[in-house]
């Protein structure tokens, strides 16, 4: 099962250092999603990673190839504005209900798939499990309320990945916690 880990929304001590040091210990997407910040505040962030193609931008497509990244993300406000697939960006979609997985992406981030660890209220939709196992060239990734406890659910309905965001970064130490994640994926 691969992992996606989406940055904190909010701006965070030694984020920087963090992050580099969790793009150190293995393979998987860093999903850079700071949807207050600017386009010079993002590319500061991006540029300071070093990693470009291992990181997919919830921003618009054109900063992320003014970096070089590797892929860019389009939630629910975005994804009328996306264009067609371009030439060495991966795309992904935020899947919200049945009906929209589907189309010309690389990736889809279906949530909320439990309840959200990150986001009080944010309940669970019983009927996105049943994606996992859906026939599609679309990478199936679960998202909300993905925890350690949760990876062997996800992977057992078929999902092909996993994208965290409240279990790391509301947790004391995250790149101890991101270290287990990506040891038991490993």
């Amino acid at each position: 099962m691969k992992l996606a880990l989406i940055t904190s929304p909010l701006a965070l001590e030694d984020e920087i250092k963090m992050l580099r040091e969790m793009l150190d210990l293995g393979s998987f997407w860093l999903h850079i999603r700071k949807p207050a910040w600017d386009k010079a505040r993002v590319g500061q962030l991006v540029l300071a990673l070093d990693s470009p193609t291992r990181l997919c931008l919830h921003g618009p497509i054109n900063w992320a190839l003014e970096w070089g990244l590797g892929g860019v993300h389009y939630g629910e406000r975005l994804l009328a504005e996306a264009p067609a697939p371009t030439k060495g960006i991966n795309r992904s979609r935020a899947v919200h209900q049945a009906k929209d997985l589907g189309g010309d992406w690389e990736r889809a981030l279906i949530s909320p798939l439990f309840d959200s660890i990150s986001k009080p209220g944010y309940k669970a939709q019983g009927d996105l499990l049943a994606l996992g196992k859906v026939k599609t060239p679309i990478e199936t990734y679960a998202l909300g309320g993905v925890s350690l406890a949760r990876l062997e659910t996800v992977e057992s309905l078929g999902f092909k990945g996993a994208a965290v965001l409240g279990a790391v970064w509301q947790a004391p130490k995250p790149i101890q916690v991101w270290r287990q994640f990506l040891s038991e994926v490993s």
